[in-house]
């Protein structure tokens, strides 16, 4: 039986070393692949929150478009195709529903920059994080808007009001070194 486990820890970790070889960057991935991933994350914090495809564009999926009940999220390619190049996630703050408070798709949208951020920036420490997360909120209630940096991604948020209240939270990769 202990060598049944070992076997399959030794397995596991060749797939680990596999899925960390195919991904130099957590960016090096195709736009299709963004609601997979974030959905994983959903189901394992015990969130009902989910993405669906809607569509991708050109048949290299250079844009790829992900929604929600209450959200909507633009993934686009690199000029080269090499991988993902930005991330848009938005709210409508002001979307004619009488079921959403109004407050419901601003945790939705920061629970799913969370996300993001543990799938698209996994060496950012937790606690910077929630740090980062806390106070990009804090700047976008205040003054509208806001920036911040993480480890392999910088961050903006922006309050958009025009015709409606639209909250949109902008990640693009550093650049490589």
């Amino acid at each position: 039986m202990q060598k049944r486990i070992k076997g399959l820890l030794v397995v596991s970790a060749m797939m680990l070393g596999i899925a960390g070889a195919a991904f130099a960057s957590p960016f090096d991935r195709t736009p299709d692949t963004y609601a997979a991933a974030l959905n994983e994350v959903f189901r394992r914090t015990g969130s009902d929150l989910r993405l669906e495809l809607d569509l991708c564009s050109t048949a290299q999926q250079a844009t790829c478009r992900f929604s929600s009940q209450r959200l909507a999220v633009i993934v686009e390619a690199t000029e080269d195709r090499s991988g993902i190049g930005r991330i848009v996630i938005a709210a409508d703050l002001l979307r004619d529903h009488p079921a959403t408070l109004p407050h419901i798709p601003v945790i939705d949208a920061l629970i799913t920059l969370t996300a993001t951020m543990v799938v698209f920036d996994p060496d950012l420490p937790d606690d910077r994080r929630d740090g980062l997360v806390a106070t990009l909120a804090e700047s976008v209630h205040s003054i509208g808007q806001g920036a911040g940096s993480g480890v392999a991604a910088d961050y903006v948020i922006a309050l958009e009001q025009k015709s409606t209240a639209l909250l949109v939270i902008t990640m693009r990769p550093k650049p490589k070194s």
